[in-house]
C-alpha cells in the first residue's frame, strides 16, 4: 500500500489560512532561505561590526573629537551671552521695560538648544527631544511673565555656563592625549631631530633624557 500521508517535515496550512502571512510568521525550514533571503540566497548584511578596530580608526572617534572642538569655539559666545542676559536683566529689572527686555533675552536663550541638538545628533549621534515652544500670554504681563517663567529657557543659560567649563577641559583633555599618542607613535622618526646632548661620560645623545644618563634613544625605546 502507498502511503500518501504528508512526510514530517511538512506543514500543514488550514484550508482557510492566508499562505503569505503564515509564510512570514513560521520560522524557515533548515536549509531554506526565508522571504527576506530568497532572492540573494543568503541573509541580508547587518550593521558594520566597528569593535574590532583600535579608536584611532573608528569615524565615531574623530567625529567625538570634531564635538568637542566645536564647542570649544561655541563655549565663549554663549558664556557671553548668559552674563550679559543675567547682568542687563538684573539691572534693568527695577524699570517698567526692564522685566520684558529680561523675559526676552531668557527666551531667546533657546537658540543655543537649536545649535547644540543637531550638532550633537550629526556627530554624535546622539538624537535629544525638542523642547515645546515659547508661547507668551497675551498682554505685556503675560509676556513678561512667560518669558521669566520658560523653564526651559533657564535651562539653555545653564547650559551656556556650565558648557563653557566642560567644553574646555574636554577639548584641552582630547587635544592633549592625541598630540601625546601621536607624538609617542611618530617618536621613532622625530627624536632624531633633538638638540644633541652630552652625558656626564662625554658622549653625545639626541633621545628624550629621562634621567641621570639615561636616554630614549635606540630601537628598544622606539619599540616601547
Amino acid at each position: 500500500m502507498i502511503n500518501t500521508s504528508p512526510a514530517p517535515s511538512a506543514r500543514q496550512l488550514p484550508p482557510d489560512a492566508d499562505a503569505t502571512a503564515v509564510l512570514h510568521r513560521l520560522p524557515d525550514e533548515p536549509g531554506q532561505p526565508g522571504p527576506e533571503s530568497a532572492g540573494s540566497g543568503r541573509p541580508s548584511p547587518g550593521p558594520e561590526d566597528t569593535s574590532r578596530r583600535p579608536a584611532f580608526l573608528r569615524p565615531a572617534t574623530w567625529r567625538a573629537f570634531g564635538y568637542h572642538w566645536v564647542s570649544l569655539l561655541l563655549a565663549p559666545f554663549g558664556l557671553a551671552y548668559a552674563i550679559a542676559a543675567l547682568t542687563l536683566g538684573a539691572t534693568l529689572a527695577p524699570t517698567f521695560g526692564g522685566l520684558a527686555v529680561g523675559a526676552a533675552l531668557v527666551a531667546a536663550a533657546r537658540v543655543q538648544g537649536r545649535i547644540h541638538r543637531p550638532l550633537a545628533f550629526r556627530l554624535l549621534g546622539r538624537r535629544v527631544p525638542e523642547p515645546p515652544p515659547f508661547r507668551a500670554c497675551p498682554g505685556f504681563r503675560g509676556y513678561v511673565r512667560s518669558g521669566l517663567g520658560d523653564a526651559t529657557g533657564w535651562r539653555a543659560l545653564a547650559h551656556m555656563v556650565l558648557s563653557f567649563v566642560t567644553s574646555t577641559v574636554s577639548a584641552v583633555l582630547s587635544i592633549t592625549l592625541l598630540a601625546t599618542g601621536l607624538g609617542c607613535l611618530t617618536y621613532w622618526f622625530w627624536y632624531r631631530f633633538l638638540p644633541a646632548q652630552q652625558a656626564a661620560d662625554g658622549s653625545w645623545h639626541r633621545g628624550t633624557l629621562l634621567g641621570s644618563d639615561t636616554y630614549m634613544e635606540g630601537p628598544l625605546w622606539n619599540l616601547a
